[in-house]
């Protein structure tokens, strides 16, 4: 994941996250990067 200083510069790079669901044992999210 880029600093979102980066992101703030408007680089080349663009990465969407989605939240993908949420583990019923950890209750971690999952997330879904794409590029």
């Amino acid at each position: 994941m880029p600093p979102l200083s980066d992101l703030e510069r408007g680089g080349d790079l663009i990465v969407t996250f989605s939240i993908v669901g949420r583990d019923p044992q950890t209750g971690e999210l999952g997330i879904a990067v794409q590029s």
